[in-house]
């Protein structure tokens, strides 16, 4: 069985890096994977989020869509 730490992003360019940093700093004695789900950021966001996937894949799974979903 696998826990889910689940982030919601948007426009969130000045803290997304801390959010990511404290979910990876956690132990655990359990498996578990960091959810982002990315909502059509306009700043800077989706580029960070990227960068923590491509170095994290094994950790990191990123959710977006073409659109604007909001909090649902």
């Amino acid at each position: 069985m696998k826990a889910s730490v689940c982030i919601i992003t948007h426009n969130h360019e000045q803290w997304i890096a801390d959010a990511i940093d404290g979910a990876l700093m956690q132990f655990a004695e359990f498996d578990f994977e960091i959810v982002i789900g990315e909502d059509c950021s306009t700043d800077k966001t989706m580029e960070i989020v990227h960068q923590y996937q491509q170095k994290h894949s094994d950790k990191i799974r990123v959710i977006t869509s073409s659109e604007n979903v909001g909090a649902r």
